[in-house]
């Protein structure tokens, strides 16, 4: 019984310094990307708000469905859509 609970312990205690090297490796990475995923939708945004912004609501909705086809179920992007449709 001893040796079962002594190999379960090794086996728990490896997975733990695996699975912490992993999220600690992997942190600055999905970082990194979380940043670009942003930058990356305000890019797109940016037409489709401007035309919001001019008051050109035809345009913004075309605008803001054409980023719902890149980013589809946006919540920014489908309540800007929402706020142009109305």
């Amino acid at each position: 019984m001893r040796n079962i609970t002594m190999k379960v312990t090794v086996k728990l205690a490896l997975a733990l310094a695996v699975s912490l090297a992993l999220l600690a490796s992997g942190a600055p990475t999905w970082a990194a990307a979380k940043n670009t995923n942003s930058e990356k939708v305000a890019k797109i945004l940016k037409p489709a708000q401007e035309a919001l912004q001019q008051k050109k609501y035809a345009d913004a909705v075309k605008e803001f469905q054409a980023a719902l086809q890149i980013m589809p179920g946006d919540k920014a992007a489908t309540a800007a859509l929402d706020q142009a449709e109305a």
